[in-house]
């Protein structure tokens, strides 16, 4: 199959597995004696716009995305500054703003990682060979703080991190001197344990007193070879706290077995190699670092979250892509895979 291929359907697939595996997954909500259908219609929902987006996106051009690239990023601040100040406040963090009259809610930092990879693309594109100076970094540096500091506000420590680390890994694919990029880490990380909440998260889980972790690690461990069979899995049921959103891959892992998380370890594996290769093989700059950011987005999500249900990571709230429930993070994801599937083609 040629890449191309590749990068229009393995993105297709995964939502298609998600949907399937938040039906299995949304049973708990019978259990606690509550109806599932209203979260399976808004699946229904985020998935047609997430697919007309991903098809919208890989049809435009990449000078367009270039070009308002700025305008985008803009927005997205606002709209940071507007969910601190005025957020839906859920578990004492507000991370969501209300579309008036709808009943949906949309994560506006979400929004935020794709428009600061696609406008650290466009600046590291006008800057080629000039980012090993120290003058050259302060702005972007100036800019990634910003975006990331607004979503500590909130609080969303992990999704801050996350920000962060994808805003450094797209300097360092820009030129950027390692040593200046590592003190910048150094900086930031005590910044982060200011946040009493974060502190906590880190103590219980070096004391390894993490139920859902715990509970995540026993359906993993439940499913054996081959699982024991889709929609038969126990410890969604009462056990594992979000497991459409949060544990969706100990779902899997529980229902499918070690065949199921390894199968789609090696499709994300697939994912973002061709996608990586489709971007350096790009002939313009801008296409080249906005698809090795996206790749990169998406490759690090689907980590962070193998990395917490397995228990090397705290929890952290990072859903996996294309397949959690979620509508900010699904229309992000598929974005970005538009816009891989636009730089494959060779969209200028």
């Amino acid at each position: 199959m040629e890449r191309k291929r590749i990068l229009e359907v393995i993105p297709l697939a995964l939502v298609g597995f998600g949907m399937v595996m938040i039906c299995s997954s949304t049973l708990f909500f019978v259990v606690k004696g509550r109806s599932f259908t209203p979260y399976l219609f808004k699946v229904f929902i985020h998935v047609f716009l997430g697919v007309s987006v991903f098809y919208l996106v890989s049809r435009m051009k990449l000078s367009f995305i270039e070009r308002i690239s700025p305008l985008v990023l803009g927005f997205s601040i606002f709209l940071l500054v507007l969910v601190v100040v005025a957020g839906k406040e859920v578990n004492a963090a507000k991370r969501w703003l209300a579309v008036p009259g709808s009943g949906f809610t949309f994560q506006p930092s979400e929004f935020a990682k794709l428009s600061l990879i696609l406008y650290l693309a466009r600046y590291l594109s006008r800057k080629s060979g000039e980012m090993r100076e120290p003058r050259n970094l302060l702005f972007p540096l100036g800019i990634i703080f910003l975006v990331s500091g607004l979503i500590l506000l909130e609080p969303n420590y992990s999704v801050s991190v996350l920000t962060l680390c994808l805003g450094l890994l797209m300097l360092y694919l820009g030129g950027a001197n390692p040593l200046h990029i590592l003190m910048v880490v150094v900086l930031f990380v005590p910044l982060g344990l200011v946040h009493e909440h974060v502190r906590e998260r880190i103590q219980v889980f070096i004391n390894g007193n993490v139920p859902q972790v715990r509970n995540s690690m026993v359906a993993l461990g439940s499913g054996g070879i081959f699982g024991v069979g889709l929609g038969r899995g126990k410890e969604k049921l009462l056990f594992i706290p979000c497991p459409h959103t949060d544990f969706i891959f100990s779902v899997v892992g529980e229902e499918l077995g070690f065949m199921g998380t390894f199968g789609l370890m090696v499709v994300f594996l697939l994912y973002f190699i061709n996608s990586m290769r489709a971007s350096m093989d790009a002939s313009l700059l801008f296409s080249k670092y906005a698809g090795c950011g996206l790749s990169l987005m998406i490759f690090l999500h689907f980590l962070f979250h193998a990395g917490v249900v397995t228990g090397i990571l705290p929890p952290t709230g990072i859903p996996l892509p294309f397949i959690s429930y979620g509508g900010s993070a699904l229309m992000v994801n598929l974005a970005g895979a538009g816009i891989i599937l636009s730089i494959a083609r060779g969209k200028g």
